[in-house]
């Protein structure tokens, strides 16, 4: 299995703390990114993967996943692009402005 999203999702490769998973949605930290502005660590930026090798997810599976996020990470917003794996659905969510 090549895509490192879906290595993460079937658990073989998550490096920071499970959030919450199901069978649309895994929530983590991510592992790449690092906001000096948050805290000294290097896993506080949310992650939400969708379990499906898909670029997009169908609107039913959108609002799931933003509702799960909110219900966690109330005070964060979905940045709104994919940056690295474009092939498969991810979403940091980020505090407002940043």
């Amino acid at each position: 299995m090549k895509c490192p999203l879906c290595r993460l999702v079937k658990k073989d490769d998550i490096h920071t703390a499970l959030v919450y998973q199901d069978n649309t949605v895994t929530i983590t930290f991510c592992k790449d990114c690092n906001h000096d502005n948050l805290d000294d660590s290097p896993f506080m930026i949310p992650l939400a993967v969708l379990n499906r090798h898909k670029a997009k997810p169908n609107e039913k599976q959108l609002r799931h996943i933003h509702k799960m996020m909110n219900q966690f990470f109330p005070d964060r917003i979905d940045r709104g692009y994919i940056r690295k794996i474009k092939d498969h659905y991810s979403a940091h969510w980020i505090k407002d402005g940043e």
